[in-house]
């Protein structure tokens, strides 16, 4: 939209399991411009194996069970919910919810917890231009967010090879909503609340 030499020029690529926006002058120091993103990927089959092989979202997900893995027992056993995953619908699948959020609260996370929290967010992150990932971690940050999110883990058929390597998980707040779908394979869904 506009010229490289616009101030309010950016680039949307965008398709079946990716959206991206690039060179965006107009993000005012918000992480992807205050809105929702997608990607996706099947590397090599549709239906993916437990490992992912190929898929370069699945990082994100080893990230995310490494914080799971440094949580106690309790919290371990309140993250896993049963019940299932949001919908993916356009409009359902970024929605908030302000109640009923399943899961572990982030405020029941001890100040070590929620470094490590923050830290597997921005290493989830990685993937995106770095002024985005700084940008979204400020955000939440600076808004306390942590406090405010709810971590869950989807089992059942949603844990690919019932490994208890969680292929479907959930961050979501009043604020933001990060939705890991792993079956069949890999959506992500992201928007952090302008």
């Amino acid at each position: 939209f506009g010229t490289p030499d616009d101030s309010d020029f950016e680039f949307i690529y965008t398709g079946h399991h990716v959206t991206r926006r690039c060179n965006a002058h107009t993000d005012k120091g918000l992480g992807f411009g205050g809105a929702p993103i997608f990607y996706g990927n099947f590397a090599k089959a549709f239906h993916e194996s437990k490992d992912h092989e190929g898929n370069p979202f699945w990082y994100q997900g080893l990230v995310f069970n490494e914080f799971v893995s440094s949580l106690d027992g309790p919290q371990r056993e309140k993250i896993l919910v049963g019940r299932e995953p949001r919908n993916e619908k356009p409009a359902e699948v970024i929605a908030k919810r302000k109640t009923d959020l399943p899961g572990l609260s982030g405020s029941e996370l001890s100040a070590d917890q929620k470094a490590k929290f923050l830290e597997t967010m921005r290493g989830m992150l990685a993937c995106f231009r770095p002024d985005d990932v700084d940008a979204t971690i400020k955000a939440i940050e600076d808004r306390k967010l942590v406090d405010g999110l709810f971590v869950s883990c989807y089992g059942g058929e949603w844990d690919i090879g019932g490994d208890r390597v969680w292929d479907t998980w959930q961050i979501e707040g009043p604020e933001m909503v990060w939705y890991f779908r792993g079956v069949p394979h890999i959506h992500g869904y992201f928007h952090l609340t302008a």
